[in-house]
């Protein structure tokens, strides 16, 4: 009888384990990170980023924003989460017609939503994302 409870409680000890993978999400280590775009190609023209700081932090959980809120400033500059595969990436930005954002100018922002981006290349230091005609690549930031 004890043989009998003990099996159960460790298969439901082990049934019962919170999964940390998200499964809309890329499992490879090396992309959950931040990372400084250090330049951008679009239609064979290349155009240096090195100067500015383009950064982007890919969380494991896929939010963007960490703890600011969804309806925050931030949210309407920048992605607000991604989601994806091994092989591809997409930002998903907050809603254009929330009320926040109405009078918010932001400057364009190289991570386009609606976007399949692939991920060309992944590696600890260099991640290269294409879509189109659009290349970006960046730098791993300590």
């Amino acid at each position: 009888m004890k043989q009998i409870l003990l099996f159960l409680l460790i298969t439901a000890l082990v049934g019962c384990q919170k999964k940390d993978i998200n499964p809309s999400l890329p499992s490879n280590d090396a992309l959950y990170k931040t990372w400084r775009l250090s330049q951008l190609v679009r239609d064979n023209q290349a155009m240096d980023y090195s100067r500015n700081e383009f950064l982007v932090t890919f969380p494991r959980d896929g939010n963007l924003l960490g703890n600011q809120p969804p309806n925050s400033i931030a949210s309407c500059c920048s992605p607000v989460a991604f989601e994806g595969t091994n092989t591809t990436i997409r930002f998903i930005w907050a809603s254009p017609s929330a009320p926040i954002c109405a009078l918010v100018l932001c400057a364009l922002s190289p991570l386009s939503g609606d976007v399949i981006w692939r991920i060309a290349a992944l590696t600890d230091t260099s991640l290269v994302l294409t879509a189109g005609k659009t290349i970006l690549v960046f730098d791993a930031q300590p």
